[in-house]
């Protein structure tokens, strides 16, 4: 179960069957550390993890197509038939996302030990894998904020402690700017995302 809390509301404007409209989540695990996954995330997010982690799996959370991923044998993104609930609270801003435990293969004691990033983005249907662009000034459909590069993060924020280092602004503003295409950048040439232990009570 993963959930998130918003400071803005939470709404369907656009009329997702599970309620979910404006926003899209990535949530990213990473099981052994760097021994295994992928540090670039998912198309379109321009953003990869630091070199001390590897995704093996990625949550994608949006309002029409929900999907899980690991990373295949090829190192690329591959889909996992499973079941995801999406459950949007408008009145408490929240959205909680459900998975079934089993599919992760692991036993349930081991989520503590791995380590995870959940980024918050803007679902656009007609935008770049579903994202909502970034320019360099807003407008009604585009966010604002943009430089002039290509590796640009379509990131809008990150779970991370208020007080962590590095904060999450040098996290999504850190990066070498390039104008090449971003198929043909690696995963250090985009802005690098720390990942967070599970909090046991």
């Amino acid at each position: 179960v993963f959930k998130f809390t918003l400071h803005g509301p939470v709404d369907n404007p656009w009329g997702s069957p599970n309620g979910l409209s404006v926003q899209a989540f990535d949530v990213y695990i990473d099981q052994d550390g760097p021994a295994s996954g992928a540090r670039l995330l998912l198309p379109g997010r321009n953003g990869a993890l630091a070199a001390d982690y590897g995704w093996d799996w990625a949550l994608w959370v949006n309002g029409w197509t929900p999907t899980l991923y690991r990373v295949g044998a090829d190192g690329e993104p591959e889909v996992v038939q499973t079941d995801i609930q999406v459950l949007p609270d408008p009145g408490q801003r929240k959205v909680t996302v459900k998975i079934p435990w089993s599919v992760l293969a692991g036993a349930p004691d081991d989520c503590q030990n791995w380590r995870y990033a959940a980024l918050l983005m803007s679902h656009d249907g007609y935008g770049p894998h579903s994202l909502r662009e970034i320019e360099a000034g807003p407008s009604q459909w585009q966010a604002g904020g943009r430089p002039e590069a290509t590796n640009y993060p379509r990131i809008f924020d990150l779970a991370w402690p208020v007080a962590g280092t590095p904060t999450q602004e040098e996290m999504l503003s850190t990066y070498p700017l390039s104008q090449q295409p971003v198929e043909e950048l690696e995963a250090d040439d985009f802005a690098q995302l720390e990942m967070l232990a599970a909090t046991v009570p």
